[in-house]
């Protein structure tokens, strides 16, 4: 199946979405008009809702598309990726991916990121382990992305942008992970009193345990114990 069969696919998909979702909104304006007490009170939040989830199907259809758009011209070179070890929630080394196999050095990490940089944009892709590090020769995006995600601690809250992290078989939100990002996005410490709070694509609310994280596949995300 061509990528362009699938590009156009994908936004016939989005617009009889987007229909489905109109015809409700235009329903409750409607009723909103002819009602406007009542309306506000009973149907207020169910409005909030479908306007949610009518913008979460049309980040979702439109992610699909540009990721077959950037895969297919998408121009980088191992000069462009980077390998990073994470230890403690610091980068302990960086490297060319090009010269990976000249390093011999023994280090004690916790988990690898590989940043790819392409010309508009960047993916980052998580390995715990270095043998698994050649996944970055050949990965693929899944379509799903979270609406929001943020770390709750003292009493503030940590907006948590995972957008480069949208690639099958990341891992993403394990306490490594979350205590590395605190660190180098918002410069403060992860603390041992901390929740995950997600609001996923279909607009439910997600709080992770501490020993849970995420696992993006090619259709969705799964919580790993």
């Amino acid at each position: 199946m061509s990528d362009k069969y699938n590009f156009y696919k994908l936004f016939n998909n989005y617009y009889q979405n987007f229909n489905d979702y109109k015809n409700i909104v235009i329903n409750y304006k409607n009723n909103l008009i002819s009602n406007p007490n009542k309306f506000v009170k009973d149907e207020s939040v169910k409005i909030l809702w479908f306007i949610m989830k009518l913008f979460s199907i049309f980040k979702f259809h439109m992610f699909q598309c540009y990721n077959i758009a950037s895969y297919k011209f998408a121009v980088y070179t191992n000069n462009d990726k980077i390998v990073k070890f994470i230890k403690d929630s610091n980068i302990i080394k960086e490297i060319q991916y090009n010269n990976l196999d000249l390093y011999k050095e023994n280090i004690d990490y916790d988990f690898i990121l590989i940043d790819i940089n392409h010309q508009y944009k960047k993916d980052s892709i998580r390995c715990n382990n270095i043998d698994d590090i050649n996944i970055v020769n050949k990965y693929e995006y899944t379509p799903y992305k979270f609406i929001s995600v943020a770390i709750k601690q003292d009493n503030n809250s940590y907006h948590i942008d995972l957008t480069q992290f949208y690639i099958i078989k990341n891992i993403v939100l394990d306490k490594d992970f979350i205590a590395w990002y605190m660190r180098i996005n918002h410069n403060t410490n992860l603390m041992e009193d901390y929740s995950v709070i997600i609001i996923d694509n279909n607009v439910n609310q997600i709080i992770l345990e501490k020993n849970q994280y995420i696992k993006f596949d090619n259709t969705n995300y799964n919580i790993i114990n």
